[in-house]
């Protein structure tokens, strides 16, 4: 049960915590021995290569066809019951560009996914998670989730970021929160969905217990600068962000009337908190923690319209909301998100912006700035908001994927 254990801080994108570690010691080995740096790039080189040539790709799918008729494997068209909210995306915007999805399966686990455009062309890929296009860039993915090389990239662009370092010990990592002289976040420096990330650190006590959390999962760990605000989901495709997507932190609005303990049961028996795509709010995780911090208790009742937040981790599985504010976002904040686009060349990233109203330019805000990127990003955020327009960002995908014939150009916005 290693890859099913629970973990309230991986959150619902769990983590094998010993995996972890040793993908990172392997990887910090590569990067320390020429030979292992050259055996990584001499493989990673023919996996370009395979990815590259379209008849590996249909090699790959008569495999798996045969292994379908030997009964090895099965094959679904269409969305299985409990399928991952990130799947059902796939299959919504496969569906909007005349594309065939299908999965092959080795009992409940997906081995991989095939796509073919249906346009006469022959088109067609085999991918694992995410679809790229034939082609794209893959010495990017080796380090877009390495937040420590993240942050030289941003730097060196001159793109707004939190301040910091990375660091292997409990010293090294005092030594940037002291640096910093001010509240700071430790985070993995691998990793997405805040997964083991502790914010609003203020004592060298907090600090050590979030090192302790971090190094759980990696060996390295990033200590930044706090960013007061509200994270954003950002995905670009096609180097272009095509949707905007406010993640506020699990919390309850005070009435003057109920308790938080009473203002959370009230929350959890609204509809959309049913748990397929919004869940409950975790009445437990960090929760006085974190009313501590705004000198409440679960009996305090808090003012009409007062925002209560109840966790630092903005994540599904412990009550966070979702809301589309593309049209609302800022036309230079806009332009921002473009230029991360051109730095990073890749074809779907999801990214995360702090800032406290997007309605405002970047420029206006010093809390303001990336916070990191994911190479798999969960695009499915989009797909199903609390309010405002839900974006189909995977068709949007698909058509980067397939680009239609004759045209450099996306298609109009896509709705759901």
């Amino acid at each position: 049960m290693l890859f099913l254990s629970k973990c309230p801080e991986c959150g619902e994108s769990r983590v094998p915590h010993p995996i972890a570690k040793w993908s990172d010691k392997i990887g910090a080995a590569i990067e320390r021995f020429p030979l292992l740096r050259w055996v990584d790039s001499y493989t990673d080189t023919i996996g370009s290569r395979i990815r590259v040539r379209p008849e590996w790709h249909r090699r790959g799918k008569r495999i798996c066809e045969a292994l379908v008729r030997l009964g090895v494997m099965r094959k679904y068209t269409a969305a299985r019951e409990n399928e991952s909210t990130r799947t059902i995306a796939l299959y919504e915007g496969a569906a909007a560009t005349n594309v065939t999805l299908s999965q092959y399966c080795i009992g409940e686990v997906t081995v991989c996914f095939s796509a073919e455009k249906n346009d006469g062309t022959g088109r067609h890929i085999l991918f694992s998670v995410i679809p790229r296009p034939l082609g794209y860039p893959g010495e990017v993915i080796k380090w877009l989730d390495d937040k420590s090389i993240l942050k030289q990239k941003l730097r060196a662009a001159k793109l707004p970021h939190a301040s910091g370092g990375s660091a292997r010990t409990f010293d090294e990592a005092r030594t940037i929160f002291q640096a910093q002289g001010q509240r700071v976040v430790v985070k993995p420096h691998r990793g997405s969905r805040g997964r083991h990330t502790t914010l609003d650190i203020r004592s060298e006590d907090e600090l050590r217990a979030a090192c302790a959390i971090a190094l759980q999962v990696t060996d390295e760990v990033v200590v930044e600068r706090y960013f007061k605000g509200t994270v954003h989901r950002v995905t670009l495709i096609g180097g272009k962000p095509v949707a905007v997507a406010r993640c506020e932190y699990p919390h309850v609005i005070g009435d003057g009337v109920h308790t938080v303990s009473e203002l959370i049961t009230l929350e959890n028996k609204k509809p959309y908190r049913d748990g397929r795509f919004f869940k409950p709010l975790d009445p437990e995780y960090r929760v006085d923690m974190s009313l501590k911090k705004q000198s409440l208790t679960r009996l305090s009742v808090p003012a009409c319209g007062q925002k209560v937040i109840l966790s630092d981790k903005n994540s599904r599985l412990h009550g966070t909301l979702t809301e589309d504010v593309t049209q609302q976002t800022h036309p230079e904040t806009m332009q921002l998100f473009a230029a991360l686009g051109e730095v990073l060349g890749d074809s779907v990233v999801g990214v995360d912006f702090m800032c406290a109203d997007i309605t405002q330019s970047w420029k206006e805000d010093s809390d303001a700035g990336f916070l990191e990127c994911n190479s798999l990003p969960f695009i499915d955020v989009h797909h199903r908001v609390i309010s405002g327009d839900t974006v189909n960002v995977a068709a949007y995908l698909w058509d980067v994927v397939f680009p239609p014939q004759n045209t450099d150009s996306l298609p109009a916005r896509y709705l759901v």
